[in-house]
């Protein structure tokens, strides 16, 4: 059935990409959910997300009880920052149109980051916040640049594990190619 948001189904506009994930660690599921706006309608804010601009979110699942279907609380918007080494330049990421994140190992062991795809392109987001806060996802840069991106814009890109290599899994919308880059092809 529906999944539910304080009792009433999870309704989004666009093109959604849901990554499930236990990010609080209590052993349930919660949900990080990205959209986009269809490819001829423009981004804006409410347009993808309910009073979310275009973008992602995060659902807390607060049903911690096996067996019991999730209960998503409401959406929280995910901050995420621009930050360049060597001073103390911070820019909000939004202008980048971050539509779907997945959360899993990629820069270190142990350490959750954020594969984040965008208009712009697929980057790495390090989580800043302390356990059991909402994410505080932020991307080194050299001054104003962009980060390294993973990827050039891809219609999707989704984090993957194929036969004990993680990498991304990702599909164009010119060719209809499904592709997989692991990740040592990715960092070097």
């Amino acid at each position: 059935g529906p999944i539910e948001v304080g009792g009433a189904p999870l309704q989004l506009a666009g093109i959604t990409m849901p990554a499930p994930f236990d990010y609080n660690g209590d052993g349930d599921t919660d949900l990080f959910v990205g959209a986009r706006p269809p490819p001829e309608q423009a981004p804006g804010p409410g347009v993808v997300l309910p009073e979310i601009a275009p973008g992602c979110a995060y659902f807390e699942n607060i049903a911690n009880r096996p067996g019991v279907l999730p209960n998503f609380e409401k959406g929280v918007p995910i901050a995420m920052t621009l930050t360049s080494r060597g001073d103390d330049l911070r820019r909000d990421a939004g202008f980048l149109t971050p539509y779907a994140l997945y959360p899993g190992e990629w820069a270190r062991p142990g350490h959750i980051d954020f594969i984040t795809v965008t208009l712009e392109g697929a980057y790495v987001f390090e989580n800043r916040a302390r356990r059991g806060a909402y994410a505080d996802l932020q991307a080194q840069t050299e001054g104003r640049a962009l980060p390294p991106a993973l990827l050039p814009p891809l219609y999707s890109v989704t984090l993957a594990v194929l036969d004990g290599t993680p990498g991304l899994l990702a599909a164009d919308c010119a060719y209809g190619f499904v592709c997989w880059y692991p990740r040592d092809a990715l960092e070097g």
